[in-house]
């Protein structure tokens, strides 16, 4: 039939009204406006980030007080009270940090691909400001599963992240875009560093005001993301279909938020014929491209090893005595670290693969994401058997080294799709490292709530799984042939 989608249909209509100048891909927008465009996207995620940092260690201390105070109601200072480290709160502390994560990423993983065929079809920026202002994570502590129903609407820091990287993707030529992953992901891990010592000044206020401050940096994201530019097409020159698209209406599509809103109703009435286009062309990248759908397990297994890290603070605060404060000051070392691997270390090591070696993008991608995940690998190994502050810190020092693994696989990923689809595939990588965080969450709570009850050794019982579940990616991408990119 006429109106149904088919294998050949056009994704992308052109819009007869846009005039040429208008286009996103218009060679006017020259090296300065990619790199204007760029930071935007780039301030936009720091902020989201800020927020989220700045409030997890404050959330934590908060809800180990409430636990602590609802089984022993005699302790009036739970901060400072030996018996709120005592196995059983901590048990129930990281059972309910394990359930969080399912509970609010579930949402986001509904909602990430009507919201990705959405911004294909009408924008990234829309998707963004949809998903920053439903984002909420603080509700009180017997209902705190259900905060991610929040983000039903707009889809929440999945939905962020994959728009962010879309836009990135957009407004890189093919050759910029592995370095410029590689900084997006340093300005969060800029924010991180930041972050610590911050937050241990903030926390000596108090863990409320603390968590306001990261309130307040969400709703300046918000803000912030009004002012993002509208990318797709930026290097294909595609024109793409505005919201107000009437075809004898003549009107000049605008840009601006008031415009979008004004158009929601309509966005929405269209998503199930985007997404029927969509589901074909999912089908279809899996179908025609196996290495895509492994590098997507790969990145599921590689999350799942990965976001052990939502231990580290209630893990130190318990092996090694120390207050939630202090162990975020310290983590600001692993931060250090990453940012150096990330601005430095991994860009410098892209360029010399390209350039010293002649490896072709995909060939030079593929050999650095084998190294990061073999690094996560030994990494996780060290932290399990660390038994000393000094030793976990330099175990952790060796596990952020690969910390860069998922930055190259989106770059890999990426090489593989079609430009037209690319909300599509940053879509499928946000739902991918979403179902490893889903399962993550529950799972390394669990292993830690064993390791608790065995003792001694057994504490880093989580750690061992994430060396196990990292293993996996690295061997996944050592049976990818080198020759991958050729085909």
């Amino acid at each position: 039939m006429d109106g149904e989608p088919t294998e050949e249909s056009r994704l992308l209509p052109r819009h007869r009204h846009q005039a040429p100048s208008d286009l996103p891909g218009n060679p006017d927008h020259t090296t300065p406006w990619r790199l204007y465009a760029a930071a935007r996207c780039v301030a936009v995620l720091s902020l989201v980030q800020f927020a989220t940092v700045i409030s997890a260690t404050p959330t934590f201390e908060i809800m180990e007080g409430i636990i602590c105070h609802s089984m022993h109601p005699d302790i009036v200072d739970p901060r400072n009270d030996a018996a709120c480290k005592d196995t059983d709160v901590q048990s129930k502390l990281s059972l309910l940090q394990g359930w969080i994560m399912p509970f609010a990423l579930i949402p986001g993983l509904v909602t990430a691909v009507p919201y990705g065929a959405m911004a294909d079809k009408y924008g990234r920026r829309l998707a963004i400001e949809m998903s920053i202002f439903w984002f909420s994570d603080v509700i009180p502590l017997d209902l705190i599963c259900l905060a991610g129903l929040a983000t039903l609407i707009g889809g929440g820091p999945m939905v962020i992240s994959a728009m962010i990287f879309a836009m990135i993707g957009d407004i890189c030529t093919p050759e910029q875009r592995t370095v410029a992953f590689f900084y997006l992901g340093s300005s969060v891990t800029v924010v991180e560093l930041i972050s610590g010592p911050l937050t241990y000044l903030l926390m000596n206020r108090g863990a409320w005001f603390c968590l306001f401050i990261g309130f307040a940096g969400l709703c300046l994201s918000l803000a912030s993301s009004l002012l993002l530019p509208e990318s797709r097409g930026a290097n294909t020159g595609a024109s793409y279909r505005p919201l107000n698209d009437e075809p004898d209406s003549g009107q000049q599509a605008g840009n601006g938020p008031w415009n979008y809103l004004a158009n929601l109703p309509k966005v929405i009435s269209n998503l199930p014929k985007v997404i029927a286009s969509y589901t074909i062309a999912a089908r279809n990248l899996v179908s025609r491209n196996t290495y895509s759908v492994l590098l997507l397990m790969g990145i599921v297994f590689s999350t799942l090893g990965q976001d052990v890290l939502i231990l580290l603070l209630q893990y130190m605060t318990k092996r090694f005595s120390m207050s939630w404060a202090d162990a975020a000051l310290l983590l600001t070392m692993k931060s250090a670290v990453a940012l150096g691997m990330t601005t430095i270390v991994l860009p410098l090591t892209s360029q010399l693969l390209l350039t010293k070696l002649s490896l072709s993008y995909t060939r030079k991608d593929l050999w650095m994401a084998r190294v990061s995940a073999s690094l996560l690998v030994l990494g996780a190994l060290c932290l399990a058997l660390a038994f000393t502050i000094r030793t976990f810190m330099l175990s952790l020092i060796i596990f952020t080294l690969g910390a860069g693994c998922n930055l190259v696989l989106r770059s890999l990923i990426t090489s593989y799709a079609a430009e037209d689809r690319a909300g599509l595939i940053y879509t499928a990588i946000s739902v991918s490292e979403g179902l490893g965080a889903l399962v993550a969450g529950p799972v390394m709570a669990s292993l830690f709530r064993l390791g608790l009850s065995w003792g001694g050794t057994w504490l880093g019982l989580p750690f061992l799984f994430a060396a196990l579940l990292s293993s996996i990616t690295s061997l996944i991408l050592f049976l990818i042939p080198a020759k991958a990119d050729e085909s």
